[in-house]
């Protein structure tokens, strides 16, 4: 009966130690591999809201078209980078006098939150004058 207990108690240590030592040595090689971010399209501080009051407060009328009482509006095209910058601005349609060139400086001036798509993304704006 002592040598039947024996080789149980032996049994369950052996078998309990192994079990653990083969999970330990699987956490230890186990590879973790980065989770990538989702794609997060880019955005503006503060949302679409602020944009636009930020679009209100710094677009001045050229002097020009004011003076001809120019009306209108000019469509901008540009790409925001991976980092939130603007570039590649292009002017779409233009009411001259200035006023295509005031829509240009207002775009290069923007900075968005930065997203995690792998390439630029383009916009296109109206800018009412």
């Amino acid at each position: 009966m002592k040598l039947f207990r024996f080789a149980i108690i032996t049994f369950l240590t052996f078998g309990i130690n192994s079990y653990y030592a083969e999970s330990q040595n699987t956490d230890s090689n186990k590879v973790e591999t980065p989770i990538s971010k989702p794609e997060e399209p880019f955005s503006y501080p503060g949302g679409n809201d602020s944009l636009q009051a930020f679009f209100k407060r710094n677009l001045v009328y050229p002097p020009k078209a004011r003076a001809n009482r120019l009306k209108g509006v000019v469509k901008v095209s540009y790409n925001v980078n991976i980092d939130g910058t603007t570039s590649d601005v292009k002017v779409l349609q233009n009411l001259g006098l200035g006023c295509g060139e005031e829509a240009v400086r207002i775009v290069k001036l923007l900075k968005f939150n930065p997203g995690y798509a792998p390439e630029k993304r383009s916009i296109d704006v109206p800018f009412r004058f």
